[in-house]
């Protein structure tokens, strides 16, 4: 029997927080580079802000496009694994596309996704190369960085496109997962409101057995262009994940924490000397954000 004959489906979940605006152009872009047919293609769309917005434009959507359409809304802003948590349990297909409101697909991709968890049985997840701002399609994770070369490291795996699950996590912009399998994990971990989801379900996949695959000939578009510098609510809740990570992992994070004081420490020096005084104090107020708990080492 050919692949086609037995050709399973992909289910779409895109968690909305404030995003409406980015959902038409997000749901354009699967059914224009889209080369499977329709009715194997389900959005779920889950509402973590609550307001409605996104409802009717799921209602709009769909009338346009001959595919199933699920409006979920959340009783509470749980953050981005709790919201995909809801759209992952929802979906009718093994395969499950986590994508943001911010990404575009710019090739067809998804009928040679389905063939490499058609033919990978211990696949739990892939993605591919994002074009961005940023290039972040995969990192290394909290406790491989190095508190000196963290950023170049990164920086050089990532032009290189040299990815090992061993020592690194997929990114959450876009990224299928097989339903089956991330169910035997225990999906996202819901004490995690935000950033450091992708390390610890690339370290639950990798101590059970499952494999997370990047192929850069699946490229997809992350319109972070506009992307703006760290925020003292971004840097709390990334530093509250990774000491939560680390604890969970009994793994020690020193060197990233040491990153990080060493970032903004320089940061802060620079600020001094050209005399911006309101930005040398963010900078050391991030510094204490990573000094503010007990790191292993």
């Amino acid at each position: 029997m050919s692949f086609e004959a037995h050709m399973h489906g992909i289910s779409f979940v895109i968690v909305c927080y404030k995003s409406q605006l980015d959902l038409p152009s997000l749901v354009a872009s699967i059914f224009q580079h889209t080369d499977i047919p329709h009715e194997l293609i389900e959005i779920i769309i889950v509402d973590n802000w609550g307001a409605g917005e996104e409802q009717r434009i799921t209602n709009e959507m769909s009338k346009n496009y001959d595919s199933s359409f699920i409006y979920k809304k959340s009783d509470k802003n749980g953050g981005y694994g709790a919201g995909n948590n809801i759209g992952i349990m929802s979906a009718k297909h093994d395969i499950v596309c986590v994508v943001n409101p911010d990404v575009r697909f710019i090739t067809p991709i998804f009928k040679k996704v389905l063939t490499k968890f058609a033919y990978d049985s211990n696949l739990l997840a892939l993605s591919g190369e994002q074009i961005s701002k940023t290039r972040n399609s995969f990192f290394i994770r909290p406790e491989f960085q190095h508190p000196l070369f963290k950023e170049l490291a990164s920086r050089l795996l990532t032009h290189v496109g040299i990815f090992s699950h061993r020592f690194m996590a997929l990114s959450g912009a876009m990224t299928f997962y097989r339903k089956s399998l991330f169910l035997d994990i225990g999906l996202f971990d819901e004490r995690i409101f935000l950033y450091g989801e992708e390390s610890d379900v690339s370290l639950r996949a990798l101590r059970s057995g499952y494999k997370l695959g990047f192929f850069p000939e699946f490229k997809y578009l992350h319109l972070d262009w506009d992307l703006v510098g760290p925020s003292p609510d971004n840097i709390k809740y990334l530093t509250s994940s990774v000491f939560y990570y680390q604890d969970k992992h009994n793994v020690s994070c020193h060197g990233y924490f040491m990153a990080g004081k060493v970032h903004f420490s320089i940061k802060y020096v620079f600020f001094l000397l050209l005399g911006r005084k309101a930005d040398a104090h963010e900078s050391k107020s991030l510094i204490a954000m990573y000094s503010s708990k007990k790191i292993k080492k």
